[in-house]
């Protein structure tokens, strides 16, 4: 079973098992295990041998040269002593030898282009093979009787098939070869498995058993099994291959095929009750269609050949079909994965477009402003067209001294701007001579230079808030990017082992609504459940103690969540590191203006977020304070790092007009592998110690809330048990940052919460307390 690995299904299994070991095998088991590779080979000997026998149309039996063409090379002499045997003693003379022909010259075909093949396992050599094989025959033999078009179409015609059928012998034989099992096949990998059946029934369907045929009544079997776990959709459609693959062998039977796909579908639909609707609903069905049949037509053997395979379908034990990949495990997780990539294509195709958006807005604000921005010389151009279009100098001034006037004005504004008042003394005599309307001129020019100054400083702000407009949507849309990439990424729901963990909740009276249980190897399991009841702490422990053992993995407690249509219980398994932490805070006026938060995240992730507002008290306290908690906020939904700091640094950019500045220091450890990152915005460095010696980690860089985007550091480290990390704010670090890294030496054998005290105290009296002085101390350990 993929997924939990229940080691005998838990313990409940075991003991029913008894006392027998699991390893002890029967002699017959031991037997083909010792002689597994002799089986093999006679098994495929077997198979070419029988697909020789197949016919085709009544005229065609290529099926045996593509099956040796497709075999791993272990196995080519073998089945190609079964083809050779076959074709000699199961077909025709004539027949059997021109076949017998196509598969030497196949067999020496594929050995000739294997070696001139880059890759010796590549499915062309096999492809080609078998097709120039089975055409360089076929046409030998018709030039001899004769040469004639139908012929050489026909044998083209083959020759084609032939190499559609090797391709996939060779995709289910590559599939096989690599380990797989059936629930591992992929959609390609079944598909080419079932045409692989549905060519093994054309050969088992000329041989007869009291004259019944077996490949009929194994068609019968096939597409009841196929409607019974996949429903009426895959028994249609098994219907439909069981019906191609009986008539292709007999074209007189295409009549009485056409009853299997409409047996599979009304067989799908009744296999929601049980085994034995699901077999007479087809029984009846195929019976129904062939009474529609002429007289002459119709044949009482056929129809118990019908039966006869529904009762062999019934006799098939439950544990054989629900290993096959066809069920509601298969058919659920085929669902969780398409669930998965709509999602992910959703969340990333929004975060696309409010990438795009953003982009638009930003390059029409540019336009904008380039098109709309005031130029100063505006200031009194629209004075003169209030003051001056009356005035018999209009003309003299605007048209013919135009650039004189403009000049003069320019001088007057640029005393405008200083002064901040315009008078007749700060132009030109020439002009001020001139001028019939300088009062109302100049009263005008600062009427309308004050109105230039109210839209620049209006301006300035909306240019502000439209910068922190665009940086709000790019930040979300790099949120959504990352929720895409994560969905992605997820893994698949194991329904088997959900619905044994279902059965076992319900045994012992909870009764859930929903289990989906996920896996992954760095990661470990995960159990989440829908009640619609609440729980108390005790029967969580009591669920988490069952599951642990049931399961035989090391549960946690689990996170409850409330919600209106009941609550939701997420048991995570236990990581084999843990960290333990210790935090001191020193404030220097009142309220300290560092905060910070430490808490668990999804995936066995820890977080660490501490910021250091700029300067002292209430207003630092409140910038670190909206920093820490929007980022944790964040990060506790499942976001990534870079959008989360994204989102609060645009947050901070437009709060108010006035500075908003912080700095960001974060970490996230992953327990389950070691793996440490840390993010840093403008705080000081990391400090790691191991085996008694300290390192620094983080590079300087610029605090966030200060420009519109920010430029993160980053460095990575891998932790093992044992390892100490202090995260300092800047009030604890002084001249010289050497001296905390010397003093964490000095205390490496201490409890977190005395050498962050003791870090504090030590910065304290180093520089005295000129700022808030944070300290937080993490020690790894092994759980």
């Amino acid at each position: 079973m993929r997924g939990m690995l229940f080691t005998a299904a838990g313990r409940l299994a075991r003991g029913r098992a008894g006392k027998k070991g699991e390893g002890q095998r029967s002699w017959l088991a031991q037997m083909a295990h010792r002689h597994a590779f002799l089986l093999r080979q006679a098994g495929v000997f077997a198979v070419g041998f029988v697909l020789a026998g197949a016919s085709l149309l009544g005229e065609m039996s290529p099926l045996a040269i593509a099956f040796l063409a497709a075999v791993p090379g272990d196995y080519l002499l073998w089945s190609a002593t079964g083809a050779f045997c076959g074709y000699l003693l199961l077909t025709p003379l004539e027949t059997g030898l021109t076949y017998l022909a196509a598969a030497l010259l196949t067999v020496v075909l594929r050995w000739t282009l294997a070696f001139r093949a880059e890759d010796r396992r590549a499915a062309w050599p096999k492809i080609t093979a078998c097709g120039l094989g089975v055409l360089i025959a076929r046409v030998g033999l018709a030039s001899a009787v004769g040469l004639a078009p139908d012929r050489l179409a026909l044998s083209a015609s083959e020759a084609l098939l032939t190499m559609g059928v090797c391709y996939f012998f060779t995709v289910t034989a590559a599939a096989f070869s690599q380990g797989k099992s059936l629930k591992g096949f992929s959609n390609l990998q079944l598909a080419s498995l079932f045409i692989c059946l549905a060519c093994g029934l054309m050969a088992l369907d000329g041989i007869a058993v009291l004259g019944l045929s077996v490949g009929r009544m194994a068609a019968v079997v096939f597409t009841l099994v196929a409607a019974y776990l996949g429903k009426e959709s895959t028994g249609a459609v098994a219907g439909v291959l069981m019906a191609l693959a009986i008539s292709l062998s007999g074209p007189q039977m295409l009549l009485f095929m056409g009853a299997f796909p409409l047996g599979g579908l009304v067989a799908g639909l009744f296999a929601r009750q049980n085994k034995v609707l699901c077999a007479l609903s087809f029984g009846v069905c195929c019976t129904i269609v062939a009474t529609f049949l002429p007289a002459q037509e119709l044949s009482g053997g056929l129809v118990v050949e019908w039966f006869v395979g529904c009762a062999l379908f019934l006799l098939l034990p439950g544990r054989l079909l629900g290993a096959l990949p066809l069920g509601e495990g298969a058919d659920s997780l085929v669902k969780s994965e398409r669930v998965k990539r709509m999602v992910s294509y959703k969340l990333q195709s929004t975060a696309a477009s409010l990438s795009t958006i953003s982009h638009k807005i930003q390059t029409l604000y540019k336009r904008l402003d380039t098109l709309g921005g005031e130029d100063i010389s505006q200031v009194y151009h629209c004075a003169a067209d209030k003051v001056c279009k009356n005035c018999g100098l209009c003309s003299f001034c605007w048209e013919q001294q135009y650039t004189e006037t403009c000049d003069c004005l320019n001088k007057g504004m640029e005393a405008l701007g200083q002064q901040g008042q315009l008078s007749g003394e700060d132009l030109p005599p020439y002009f001020v001579k001139r001028c019939v309307k300088l009062a109302p001129l100049l009263q005008a020019v600062e009427e309308g230079y004050e109105r230039y100054l109210q839209n620049r400083a209006v301006g300035r702000k909306m240019s502000y808030v439209k910068s922190g407009v665009i940086g709000q949507m790019d930040s979300l849309a790099k949120l959504l990017a990352g929720m895409g990439e994560q969905v992605e990424s997820m893994d698949d729901v194991d329904m088997q082992s959900s619905r044994q963990i279902a059965n076992l909740l319900t045994d012992l009276g909870f009764a859930p609504k929903d289990v989906l249980c996920t896996t992954s190897r760095q990661k470990g399991a995960k159990i989440e459940l829908k009640l619609d009841n609440d729980l108390s702490e005790k029967q969580q422990r009591y669920i988490s103690e069952e599951l642990s053992d049931y399961c035989e993995r090391n549960f946690d407690e689990g996170v409850l969540k409330k919600t209106l249509d009941g609550s939701y219980l997420t048991l995570n398994e236990r990581p084999p590191l843990v960290l333990e932490h210790g935090v001191c805070q020193l404030a220097a006026d009142g309220r300290c203006g560092d905060s910070f938060d430490v808490f668990s995240g999804e995936d066995g992730y820890c977080y660490c977020v501490l910021s250091d507002g700029m300067g002292t008290g209430d207003f630092a306290a409140i910038d670190s304070t909206m920093t820490c908690s929007v980022v944790s906020t964040v990060l506790r939904s499942g976001f990534d790092i870079d959008g989360s700091v994204e989102l609060i640094n645009s947050a901070l950019a437009v709060k108010t007009g006035d500075e908003a500045v912080s700095t960001i220091d974060l970490m996230r450890f992953d327990c389950f592998t070691g793996e440490a990152l840390f993010v840093k915005g403008g705080s000081p460095c990391t400090y790691l110690l191991r085996g008694g010696r300290a390192a620094r980690l983080g590079k300087p860089s610029l605090p966030i809330g200060i420009l519109q985007s920010v430029a993160l550091d980053k460095s990575a480290a891998r932790l093992k048990a044992g390892d100490l990390v202090l995260m300092v704010s800047d009030g604890a670090v002084g001249e010289d940052e050497a001296l905390i890294a010397q003093q964490l030496a000095l205390l490496k054998d201490g409890e977190p919460e005395e050498i962050a005290q003791a870090i504090c105290q030590l910065a304290k009296h180093a520089a005295g307390q000129r700022d808030d002085i944070t300290a937080i101390c993490f020690r790894v350990s092994a759980q």
